[in-house]
């Protein structure tokens, strides 16, 4: 039982420092420009923002 735990454990540090370094080359640095249209009409521009923008992904299975 013991030595699972410690697969267990392994495989989830692992599986951490996997996706630390695969998601860490963009940290810090500015995003590429995009251009959305708007439900309401127009386009957004992230070039033309003034201020942090955050973004938010969201996906249901």
């Amino acid at each position: 039982m013991e030595r699972r735990h410690s697969q267990v454990v392994l495989v989830g540090i692992v599986l951490f420092a996997f996706l630390t370094a695969s998601c860490s080359s963009g940290i810090g640095e500015p995003a590429e420009d995009f251009n959305l249209e708007l439900q309401t009409g127009g386009t957004f521009v992230l070039a033309e923002q003034t201020t942090p923008v955050l973004l938010f992904f969201w996906a249901e299975w």
